[in-house]
Parts: structure tokens; sequence; C-alpha cells
């Protein structure tokens, strides 16, 4: 899923190299979450509860969404958003290829 959210963190990547790299990987979305009222007020939950404001959209995008995994690189999110009583399962990407990679093997 893409949202103008990422979009806009893709555009301040100052490195032109990554910045095109993770462009390309955004391009593999089969979705895009508009920002809308509902996903205003639950980002603005997230921010209250100590959320950064960035952090807190693209979580609110992913809950109203009903996204399967919220997939970041970043511990301290991680470890916030675990704490939330959110319906947001939060992991990292290499615990997530792990976990498909398991399920497709059947283990």
């Amino acid at each position: 899923m893409g949202s103008k959210v990422i979009d806009i963190e893709i555009l301040k990547i100052k490195d032109e190299y990554k910045r095109q790299k993770v462009i390309e990987l955004a391009s593999l979305k089969n979705e895009y979450i508009a920002i809308n009222d509902d996903i205003v007020k639950k980002a603005l939950e997230f921010e209250n509860k100590g959320i950064k404001a960035y952090d807190s959209l693209h979580l609110a995008c992913a809950e109203i969404s009903n996204v399967d995994v919220f997939l970041t690189t970043d511990d301290k999110l991680m470890k916030s958003v675990r704490k939330l009583s959110s319906n947001i399962r939060v992991l990292n990407p290499v615990q997530w290829f792990v976990e498909v990679i398991q399920f497709e093997d059947g283990n």
C-alpha cells in the first residue's frame, strides 16, 4: 500500500541512489490510501499517545485500511505501537519475510 505520507517521506531522502531504490520499491504498491478526516483524527490520537507526527499518519493509514501487517525498521516505533491498544500488527521487514517463507514452506 502507498499513501501521500509515504510519497512525502520518500521525497525527503537526500541520497539520490537510495531515493530511487525506494521509489522503485514503492512502485510495487497495488493500493493507494487517500488521507481523509478519519485518518487525520486517528493520527492525532496516536500522536497524543506519544507517536511522532509522520509515524502517526502512517499508522493511521494502516489501521483505517485494515492492513495485515505494518512494516518498519524503527525499533522504537515498534515498541511504542505494541504498547498501544491497536489492532495494528507491526514487524520488522526481515521478521515478516521469515514468517512468509515459513508459512509457504508449511512450517
